[in-house]
């Protein structure tokens, strides 16, 4: 991240029938918006479980 940077959101795009489960080290918000927590400010990892009720090839998020 660059300096002086304090906090960060990652917004994953999904088709219908993907639903976030679980979250770590983030907050979720809206359906697919993940924003730090108050101690994982800078540069730090998150992680997520979830399902998807569709059939086929499991979809791939696009990350905004």
């Amino acid at each position: 991240m660059p300096p002086g940077t304090t906090g960060w959101k990652t917004t994953l795009t999904y088709p219908a029938g993907v639903t976030v489960t679980q979250t770590w080290n983030a907050s979720l918000t809206g359906t697919y918006t993940f924003t730090n927590l108050s101690w994982n400010t800078s540069g730090g990892t998150f992680g997520f479980l979830g399902t998807w009720t569709g059939s086929g090839t499991p979809p791939t998020p696009t990350i905004s």
